[in-house]
């Protein structure tokens, strides 16, 4: 049995176990060969193992051992509509949290959204939005920024302004020593 497959039907267990199935329907197609909560299932497999092509995972599931596996079309049209299923799977785990803490943290980070009837913005904001997002891009690929393994708030910041001061520092010696693109950072400092 794959990984794909041992992975999912733990994660189908673990959301089978919550019994919030039968609230949401998802009303695609006429004949149901894949019950709701394993689409959810293979959808939240998939995103755990990083599987960021579908493509890719129906290739790798072609010949598993999923029985009532659908096709990738269908998978994504139902998948769509279970958006408020899976809402309702999300806010069911994460209740699990509440008894276990007192107060809890919110953070975010900017993320690309879809651009169906999207308006252009003017240059500069465009130019400036562009450098935002690379920067954003940069300090999560290079810098890491999002790993950090540190176990109190003065190590997190302490961490964090050694991240940002880093890339200052690299782009600092690209603009003021080495006459180069600011934010070509991928390169060497010496």
């Amino acid at each position: 049995m794959s990984y794909i497959v041992k992975n999912y039907l733990r994660v189908l267990e673990v959301i089978s176990s919550l019994n919030c199935e039968l609230e949401y329907k998802s009303g695609v197609g006429a004949k149901v060969k894949m019950y709701d909560i394993e689409v959810v299932a293979l959808s939240l497999t998939s995103e755990y193992m990083s599987k960021d092509s579908e493509n890719d995972l129906f290739k790798k599931l072609v010949n598993s051992s999923i029985p009532n596996l659908i096709e990738r079309s269908q998978f994504n049209k139902r998948h769509r509509k279970l958006f408020e299923f899976s809402e309702k799977i999300r806010t069911t785990l994460a209740s699990s949290f509440l008894e276990l803490e007192n107060y809890f943290i919110i953070d975010s980070i900017p993320l690309e959204i879809c651009k169906k009837s999207y308006k252009k913005h003017p240059y500069i904001f465009r130019k400036s939005r562009k450098r935002i997002e690379t920067l954003f891009s940069q300090l999560c690929d290079q810098f890491k920024i999002r790993n950090n393994y540190t176990k109190s708030f003065e190590g997190f910041k302490t961490r964090i302004l050694a991240k940002i001061t880093a890339l200052t520092l690299v782009q600092y010696n690209n603009k003021f020593i080495f006459d180069r693109p600011i934010n070509n950072i991928k390169i060497q400092i010496i």
